[in-house]
């Protein structure tokens, strides 16, 4: 991870092909390719306007997740189909700081300007 001004970086190998997922106040997360500089996906529906925007895989890279700092929602997406797949409240007294997803389970955390940490496991 590579953390840029106000754009968060992160890398992503599903194939000898390399891809970095960034994020910024324009709030569109996008997939580029990093041989060719090409822009692969867009994923929409998470406003990002006065926070860090932060979008990252799952474990399985199936999912990006993000904060919707507008709704104070969770978002995530099919990575491949670019979908909306779940939107959950935050739980958070305003919008999260930081996700992080578990390397080895279905599990995430979020951490909040609330001071907060929240567990999120699939059961």
């Amino acid at each position: 991870m590579i953390n840029l001004r106000k754009r968060e970086l992160h890398f992503w190998q599903p194939t000898l092909l390399w891809f970095v997922l960034s994020c910024g106040k324009d709030s569109t997360i996008k997939l580029w390719e990093v041989g060719s500089g090409r822009l692969v996906k867009q994923y929409l529906g998470a406003i990002h306007t006065q926070l860090r925007c932060q979008a990252i895989f799952n474990a399985t890279e199936e999912f990006i997740l993000s904060i919707d700092e507008l709704n104070n929602e969770v978002i995530i997406w099919d990575a491949m189909t670019t979908e909306i797949v779940a939107k959950w409240p935050s739980n958070h007294v305003g919008a999260p700081r930081w996700l992080e997803h578990s390397p080895v389970e279905s599990a995430f955390i979020s951490c909040g300007t609330d001071r907060s940490i929240r567990f999120w496991k699939e059961v």
